[in-house]
């Protein structure tokens, strides 16, 4: 087929378009796929000359993204049902409930400066497991968090308790 594996991530596999007006792309991830072409259906028949793909379709939820409308139309992908699940997800590991922000991070914030004791193994697991979840979300699409999700993530080889706690009421922020 001409694909080749991209030189940033070997699961995204581009091939240029032969009239050169741009790029068709099958991104994989482990046992599923998603493709991204002019005319995806023609990859998608010589896929399954190959391989066994239960029905394909135009693609509704890929990868925690929610895609709506149509690939030959208007098309939109929105994060919201992977956040809502992710809340959940969050809420029943940790056992917590969570409050609501206006803002994303505090002016006064400086994650770097923090000098509380050292999480443990397993809220370090947990630490990353949340740095990883909302790091997925910007890249879906919430760039308006990236500055607050960078911050906490540049701290990702020490983290503090109180990258976890609000240090005046000792609240967990996860």
């Amino acid at each position: 087929m001409g694909f080749q594996p991209t030189r940033f991530d070997n699961d995204v596999w581009i091939k240029k378009r032969p009239d050169n007006s741009g790029y068709d792309y099958i991104s994989t991830y482990i046992d599923d796929f998603l493709i991204t072409a002019r005319d995806a259906w023609s990859y998608m028949k010589w896929l399954q000359e190959i391989y066994v793909i239960k029905e394909p379709k135009v693609p509704e939820y890929y990868l925690g993204a929610t895609y709506t409308g149509h690939p030959s139309k208007n098309w939109s992908i929105t994060a919201k049902q992977y956040i809502k699940e992710g809340i959940q997800q969050i809420k029943k590991r940790l056992q917590i409930v969570l409050r609501e922000e206006k803002t994303h991070i505090k002016n006064d914030d400086h994650p770097e400066e923090d000098v509380s004791p050292l999480l443990n193994n397993e809220m370090h697991t947990e630490y990353e497991s949340l740095i990883g979840m909302l790091q997925w979300v910007v890249s879906l699409c919430c760039i308006d968090i990236c500055y607050a999700v960078s911050s906490l993530s540049r701290v990702c080889a020490f983290r503090w308790e109180g990258h976890r706690t609000k240090k005046k009421k000792n609240q967990r922020l996860f």
